[in-house]
């Protein structure tokens, strides 16, 4: 396996010269999760009727599993095919990914968000291993379209048995950076966030390519 610094070294080497790509895909996705996120909270803000405000959250959340759960398949799975393939055209295979296998990707989405929520409400740990265990299915449900999602979600169980601890050191190795785009407002997870996707993605080709 590589290290956690060469997982990122390796990213740092993919993103230079692919910038410019990625700062638009990246400003999209987040405008569109920060405006899904925050939308539900209109109505508290103008202090609506608790009918609309409910209203309103559901809604919204429904617009989380419509619509930034494929967006985030396809945003995983464009920076995948940046570091396997060497495909630049990020914002291009974020769409066709997303929303080629629309349903497929939704439907995988929302069982992996329903599993790792379940064994969160029993314990916390269990729900954090679950997360870390889960990680691969965005890459599978687009990598492996002959899986159910289901299949892709399990297979990324197994495939991350003795590496879930690898996988959380990783992220963890950016808690600076994520605090940086905290005090920046937000603004440095522009390129913050594609640091992260693509180091990850980095080590999810790794894992499979070893398997």
């Amino acid at each position: 396996m590589k290290s956690i610094r060469e997982c990122k070294a390796e990213a740092r080497g993919i993103l230079r010269g692919n910038w410019n790509g990625s700062f638009t895909l990246t400003l999209v996705f987040l405008l569109i999760v920060g405006a899904v996120s925050l939308g539900d909270k209109v109505p508290v803000f103008l202090g609506a009727h608790k009918a609309v405000t409910a209203g309103f959250a559901v809604l919204f959340t429904l617009l989380s599993f419509l619509v930034v759960n494929p967006m985030f398949v396809g945003y995983q799975n464009a920076y995948r095919l940046l570091c396997e393939k060497g495909e630049r055209n990020l914002g291009e295979n974020a769409r066709r990914i997303a929303f080629g296998r629309y349903f497929h990707n939704v439907v995988g989405f929302f069982l992996m968000t329903v599993a790792i929520v379940g064994w969160t409400l029993l314990l916390i740990v269990p729900g954090i291993v679950k997360f870390f265990a889960y990680a691969f299915a965005p890459y599978l449900l687009a990598e492996r379209p002959e899986l159910t999602p289901v299949e892709a979600i399990r297979l990324s169980d197994r495939m991350m048995k003795g590496h879930k601890w690898a996988l959380c050191k990783l992220y963890l190795s950016f808690f600076g950076w994520i605090l940086l785009g905290c005090l920046s407002a937000g603004i440095g997870f522009i390129w913050i966030q594609p640091y992260i996707t693509t180091s990850v993605s980095v080590f999810y080709l790794d894992i499979r390519n070893s398997a």
